[in-house]
């Protein structure tokens, strides 16, 4: 949106990744610090220290959706195909998400379009520190507010994992009629 900003009306983000969850050690910050600067290293290797290639797990203690019957069906899709299945991030793709993050942030001045982003407050994957900075310079740079009127923080959706639409009823109503409702004044 930033790149082409006359190919769409309005852009609803859920969950973005303005900043990985990198964390290493002692922060995400300094696990993208360490990405970027080792990720030459080794590009095909996993990070962190528990990353693998994909391997299907079962659905407890799972931290991306509170839906075991979503859950059930994605894994039931991956099965199917092969070609989508994801593992856990390579050195290399980590240091390339840190380093895109910058570029979002940066370039968000040249957004022209209304952006709503949608926070899952209980997300693992991203951090909430990424999504309120990318608002905050978009408000400050643009005066596009990331709510839909005139804040310059994201909506949260409390309790929600990352993946809000296979997550339960709860959370991805609240999520889907949050995006229709934006759209349909966008």
């Amino acid at each position: 949106i930033e790149k082409y900003p006359d190919v769409f009306n309005a852009a609803a983000l859920s969950s973005p990744m303005h900043a990985p969850n990198a964390k290493i050690l002692v922060s995400p910050e300094g696990g993208c610090l360490w990405f970027r600067a080792t990720d030459w290293v080794c590009k095909d290797c996993y990070a962190g220290f528990k990353a693998k290639p994909y391997t299907p797990k079962p659905f407890d203690n799972n931290e991306y959706t509170h839906s075991k019957k979503r859950y059930a069906r994605l894994l039931k899709i991956y099965s199917e195909n092969s070609e989508i299945q994801l593992g856990g991030p390579t050195r290399g793709w980590a240091g390339q998400a840190c380093a895109a993050s910058k570029d979002m942030q940066k370039d968000a001045e040249h957004i022209k379009i209304p952006v709503l982003v949608l926070q899952a407050s209980k997300d693992s994957a991203v951090t909430p520190e990424g999504q309120e900075e990318f608002c905050r310079i978009l408000k400050e740079k643009t005066g596009i507010s990331c709510d839909g009127n005139k804040g310059d923080k994201p909506i949260i959706i409390e309790g929600a994992y990352h993946e809000l639409f296979i997550e339960n009823d709860k959370y991805r109503i609240d999520a889907i009629t949050r995006i229709l409702e934006f759209f349909e004044h966008n």
